[in-house]
């Protein structure tokens, strides 16, 4: 959600690639934050608008926790 106190929606970790996938989120269910973390690397936010077809992010930079 786009709203900082909204609870937690869908949690989810990387393969091997960095690839991820959100299950349980509805199709086409507007605006979320996605948060990303790494404990080494940091981490981001990111207001994502959920389409019919998905989101892809590319490649995203963390920064310092």
């Amino acid at each position: 959600s786009a709203n900082p106190e909204a609870p937690w929606v869908a949690s989810a970790a990387t393969d091997a690639f960095g690839d991820f996938r959100l299950e349980g989120l509805a199709t086409a269910s507007g605006p979320h934050e996605l948060r990303i973390a790494h404990p080494a690397h940091g981490s981001t936010r990111l207001a994502v608008n959920l389409a019919a077809s998905g989101v892809v992010l590319g490649d995203t930079r963390l920064g310092a926790s």
